[in-house]
């Protein structure tokens, strides 16, 4: 199981560095393999597909099913339910698509980990934390909009000690209100809601520090 996430890992590493690297019209290109979809209605469908996983397991398939299709589902095949849903959404910028993709594949990752660890096995920290934590971190304003909240009243800072002993910083620089200190392995824990932030090794300081742990995400 561990060589299957680090499989999983590297494979959706590689995606995302190619996807980087697109401009826009890139993301029009047609698909050869699936006629009538772009590469940005692929990324969708990934997006989706991945969203499905978590959501699923909360309200039940259809449910979740019906809310990307925008409409109930039908009697017809998957290849139906996906075109209806990648129908339902298609349209977004590349970047915004990429960003999607990003959160939900993280969302599965972190999904398939609570299994490992389930089963007796601990998943090793490692630096590809970074990327899950940075996530985190970028997605701070989107977590206080999603709460109905306030974007903090300034920038947020985060400064963790990585799995080899060195330091991650994000947002550092002078005008930070709130700042985030600690381990990044909790940090990226909380931000998957897998660890209360109360347990973590984590401190945060500002206005807004208590509320910065509380909404911490990486998903949708």
């Amino acid at each position: 199981m561990k060589a299957v996430m680090e499989a999983l890992t590297d494979q959706h590493a590689e995606l995302d560095a190619l996807l980087g690297g697109l401009q826009e019209p890139d993301w029009e290109r047609d698909v050869p393999d699936c006629p009538g979809w772009t590469v940005g209605d692929v990324v969708l469908h990934l997006a989706q597909t991945d969203e499905l996983v978590p959501a699923a397991r909360i309200s039940g398939f259809p449910a979740a099913a019906e809310r990307l299709a925008g409409r109930p589902l039908g009697s017809g095949t998957v290849d139906d339910l996906v075109a209806l849903m990648v129908a339902h959404e298609r349209g977004a910028p590349g970047a915004e698509l990429r960003a999607r993709w990003r959160s939900a594949s993280t969302a599965v990752r972190e999904l398939l980990a609570d299994i490992v660890r389930a089963v007796g096995v601990e998943a090793s920290a490692t630096d590809r934390l970074w990327h899950i934590a940075r996530l985190a971190w970028r997605s701070v304003p989107y977590a206080f909009a999603r709460a109905g909240l306030d974007p903090p009243p300034g920038p947020v800072t985060v400064s963790l000690t990585a799995p080899d002993g060195g330091t991650w910083d994000f947002g550092t620089g002078a005008g930070a209100a709130t700042s985030v200190t600690g381990s990044a392995l909790d940090f990226c824990l909380v931000a998957a809601r897998r660890l209360d932030p109360a347990a973590a090794e984590l401190r945060a300081d500002g206005p807004d520090a208590a509320r910065v742990l509380a909404l911490l995400r990486t998903y949708a």
